[in-house]
């Protein structure tokens, strides 16, 4: 339902400044939203439209970490190649003491597109990105203050080559 208050708000910042081209009020409905963690993969906008940032041409501030603190370590966890039909598995992550944010780097995903997937999660079950189909060379979204493990699920048809992690990436 989405659609519906993204075309009022635009419809308001058109009122409120009618010399607005469309694609400057793409972009100030896109640079005003409230981040949200969790949408950070799923909406081009990263968060939430936020109507009175929009009117202000409010930009929030961002708390994602400077890209220049990261830190890699080299590990080797993966998958079964190719894994087995109807898997549930869990892999634990080994996060460095004191690591305030920490995400996974995959050398490789292979999974049946849109039923097998393979997450990053907190061990409570609480995801921080999702994965399916196939691609190489990804960085999953960081999870804060946090360990995290890999779960691989499958269904019971098509298997795929899985996952390779080969490194993790921290922030003290």
């Amino acid at each position: 339902m989405a659609t519906p208050h993204v075309a009022g708000v635009a419809a308001l910042l058109l009122s409120a400044r009618p010399e607005l081209t469309y694609t400057q009020i793409k972009n100030l409905l896109i640079t005003t939203s409230d981040p949200i963690q969790n949408l950070k993969n799923k909406v081009v906008a990263r968060g939430r439209i936020n109507a009175k940032r929009a009117l202000a041409n409010d930009v929030p501030p961002s708390d994602d970490p400077d890209e220049h603190l990261w830190k890699s370590i080299p590990v080797s966890i993966e998958s079964k190649h190719p894994y087995d039909s109807s898997s549930d598995l869990t892999f634990s992550v080994p996060v460095p003491a004191g690591a305030k944010y920490v995400r996974v780097h995959f050398d490789k995903i292979e999974t049946e597109a849109k039923y097998d997937t393979v997450t990053v999660e907190s061990p409570e079950g609480v995801v921080f990105d999702s994965f399916s189909g196939s691609m190489a060379n990804v960085t999953s979204e960081y999870a804060k203050n946090s360990s995290v493990v890999i779960h691989i699920k499958s269904d019971s048809s098509v298997n795929g080559y899985g996952f390779k992690v080969d490194q993790i990436q921290y922030i003290p």
